[in-house]
This record gives C-alpha cells, structure tokens and sequence, in this order.
C-alpha cells in the first residue's frame, strides 16, 4: 500500500505543476495495482472490494487528466484519499484505535 501513497504523493506533485499527461499515467498504475490487490483472495473481502472502487475512481481521475479538467482531478484524488483513509481507519486500525482508546 506504500505504492499507493507514493502514487498520491505522485499525482499531487504533478498537478501542483499542471502536468496533466503525467498525473493520467500515475493514475493508470494506482489503478492497474488496484485492479491486481482486488482479486488477491488471501485479503478480506471488504478489502479487496475497496480497492476495487479505488480503481474506479483512479480510472475517472486519469480521464479527468487526460481531458484538462484540474477541479475534476482534484476532486478524484479527495475521494481517493477518502476510500483509503476510511478503510484504513474501519478496518486496518479499528484494533489499534480500540487498544488507545481503552488506555
């Protein structure tokens, strides 16, 4: 999922400098490595479901991209960050937040 956060990292930097061509291919990746974590069924199935719609939405935002449209882009990548920070939050670190919260 590092991969993931570069590619973010990625598509931001590249936006910020309106390179349109290199944020659709950073999203084509985050969505060819979504696609492939998505039919990993050693994962939990709402795992492999929301990385399923991150690809998805990585799809839309390469279009985006490859169109011009930077408030389409940058919506696409909040709802990104959104996808995974709730699953990261419902489900990775529900344990963790548990453990602190009972300290």
């Amino acid at each position: 999922m590092i991969a993931n956060l570069t590619d973010m990292q990625g598509i931001i930097a590249a936006l910020l400098v309106f390179d349109m061509a290199r944020v659709a291919d950073i999203a084509d990746q985050l969505a060819g490595r979504g696609k492939f974590v998505s039919t990993l069924e050693f994962l939990p199935g709402e795992v492999r479901k929301r990385h399923g719609k991150v690809v998805d939405i990585a799809t839309e935002l390469a279009a985006a991209a490859r169109a011009g449209d930077e408030n389409a882009v940058a919506m696409k990548v909040s709802t990104v960050l959104m996808e995974c920070s709730s699953c990261h939050y419902n489900l990775r670190d529900a344990e963790r937040r548990k453990e602190m919260e009972n300290k």
